[in-house]
């Protein structure tokens, strides 16, 4: 049953197998049975005895004694999941004279999937192959093996696919028209491995190719499955290509994951990929260069410890102090300390200040170790760019310092702070301690009367919060007396999004579900308050009115009774607090 080497095309007819009646057609080269009639025709006992029975994944049979078995199977890279191991399958085998020398797989509506075969010699691998970029189904030889004296396989050594049906020309014909290169560039690679090395180059190399095909293909190529390329001869010629001419930085980065880089020699061949990404490091802003070393990290490694400053803790850290060298200071520092390095605490505060670098610093930093947390707020003190990462932050601790509150204090009355952020300080209010709560609340008390008239209900709320419960239907007034009613033609349009704050006129609002008060058609939103809201000024009273004793819907009257009676008291929109 040896494969014929040349080429053998059987169109399966499905008309003519009852059993294969919802099978797919595909095109054979080899001259093994595809099909569960074949196997049968086989079967002439006592020489020949072809057996057909259902399987399961962990079936084993005789001589091969592979079965579903996924660690006896050659895999193309384009063969993955079902179309290799169907859950329901059915297993043929025959053998000649007691010896194994055909063993297939099927699934249970009679459609091939792969098979072994043996001569006295070699074992062979079959496979059905889906190449959906072409529109074809073909099974085709994919690897074999040398039998040993003791009758066991050695090493599988992949077949050529090219040499038994011709893939390149229509292959190349689809590189010129279709629109999604990279998934034909990545299944040609897959099927003809070496064969389709030399075309693939071409079009990687070709300066009108997307940057977006290339880095596409190059974490194809460079990510955890390697097995697309087949020598490291070629995988060195798809990376030239991807690095002619030179590359956008996504593709460098990318491509930077088929280096060792505990490997100086592999390190040395990643250089021009190294020097584009070092430069857009350099030169980047917040969002690119982030990008960038979260896939510098996932190369190198991220760092166990902090090391000090001088010779770097391994090669591939030492070829990036290298490389970028050239940076300006902040930048320079701020990859020294991502990648592992201890930085001062002057340089720290730099960073935290500086425009491109703050958030990401910010980010990286524990809040709940004391010197990262005096950091953070005496950037907030200063004026960081990244405030609102800081705000946030603060709120995963469980307590607040004094010198915490008062900068938190300072910050709330910047005017114009989105409402966001001033819920994050809210959150922090909330932790103070009575003699804490009491100079916050001198301070904010003393500035109210000074607010502007869309800034009033927010001191007021945040006053509540405090513990001055007697604040809770002056905030409601505030805030009625400054929004007033949505116009019915605005309702429709709010939809179930709340009305937006003037203080931040292009915040997002939570998502909530909205009613239509009868009494003026304003949208009344029912609030899941927490420190991941985004909130606004209604949210805000949400907060506080819940925190001083009203439950969600006495809140929503509070709003409309506030506006429909000046003189209401908390017992007639709340209800009286309960006993202590």
């Amino acid at each position: 049953m040896a494969v014929v080497s040349a080429v053998l095309m059987l169109s399966i007819g499905l008309g003519a197998c009852t059993r294969c009646a919802s099978a797919r057609p595909f095109d054979s080269y080899v001259d093994e049975p595809t099909t569960l009639d074949a196997v049968e025709e086989f079967d002439d006992p006592p020489a020949v005895v072809a057996k057909i029975v259902k399987g399961s994944k962990q079936s084993t049979s005789g001589g091969g004694g592979c079965g579903h078995s996924p660690a006896c199977i050659i895999l193309l890279p384009v063969i993955v999941g079902e179309m290799a191991f169907p859950a329901r399958y059915k297993e043929a085998t025959i053998t000649r004279d007691g010896s194994l020398v055909y063993e297939g797989v099927f699934k249970h509506n009679g459609e091939f999937v792969r098979a072994k075969t043996w001569d006295a010699t070699t074992e062979r691998t079959l496979q059905l192959i889906a190449l959906p970029r072409l529109g074809k189904r073909i099974v085709v030889e994919v690897g074999s093996a040398k039998l040993g004296p003791d009758g066991k396989p050695g090493p599988l050594v992949r077949t050529s696919v090219q040499s038994q049906v011709d893939l390149l020309t229509p292959y190349e014909a689809l590189l010129g028209t279709t629109d999604d290169k990279k998934a034909a560039l990545i299944e040609m690679v897959g099927v003809l491995g070496h064969d389709g090395i030399a075309l693939a180059s071409k079009k990687l190399a070709d300066p009108k190719l997307a940057a977006d095909v290339k880095t596409g293909f190059a974490k194809r190529l460079c990510a955890s499955d390697k097995s697309v390329i087949e020598t490291p001869a070629d995988r060195k010629t798809l990376l030239g290509a991807l690095g002619t001419p030179e590359p956008a930085t996504t593709t460098a980065s990318a491509a930077l994951l088929c280096y060792s880089p505990t490997d100086a020699e592999e390190l040395e061949r990643a250089r021009a990929f190294i020097a584009v990404v070092s430069r857009a490091i350099c030169e980047g802003d917040e969002k690119s260069t982030g990008r960038i070393i979260a896939d510098v990290l996932s190369w190198a490694g991220a760092p166990k410890k902090r090391v000090a400053r001088g010779p770097e803790s391994d090669p591939v850290r030492a070829v990036l102090h290298r490389a970028l060298s050239a940076c300006p200071a902040e930048r320079r520092s701020f990859v020294h300390w991502m990648l592992g390095g201890e930085v001062s605490e002057t340089e720290l505060r730099a960073m935290l200040l500086a425009q491109s670098l703050a958030a990401r610093v910010a980010m990286n930093l524990d809040v709940q170790n004391d010197a990262h947390h005096e950091l953070l707020v005496a950037a907030l003190e200063l004026g960081s760019p990244a405030r609102s990462v800081i705000l946030k932050a603060l709120t995963t601790r469980k307590k607040t310092t004094e010198r915490e509150l008062d900068v938190l204090v300072n910050a709330f009355q910047t005017e114009g702070m989105p409402a966001r952020d001033r819920a994050f300080i809210l959150v922090q209010f909330d932790k103070a301690s009575a003699a804490q709560s009491a100079r916050v609340i001198r301070r904010l008390s003393a500035r109210l009367d000074d607010a502007k008239d869309d800034e009033k209900p927010t001191y007021r709320v945040a006053l509540a919060v405090l513990g001055r419960k007697d604040q809770q239907l002056a905030a409601a007034r505030a805030l009625v007396s400054y929004r007033r009613c949505v116009p019915d033609s605005g309702v429709a349009a709010l939809g179930s999004t709340k009305p937006r704050s003037s203080a931040n006129p292009t915040a997002r609002a939570p998502r909530a579900k909205a009613v239509r008060s009868p009494e003026c058609g304003v949208v009344r939103p029912r609030l899941h308050i927490n420190a991941n809201t985004v909130f606004d000024l209604r949210s805000l009273l949400g907060f506080g009115l819940a925190t001083a004793g009203c439950d969600h819907d006495e809140l929503f009257r509070a709003v409309e009774l506030a506006a429909a009676e000046p003189n209401a008291t908390r017992a007639s929109i709340c209800g009286e607090p309960p006993p202590k």
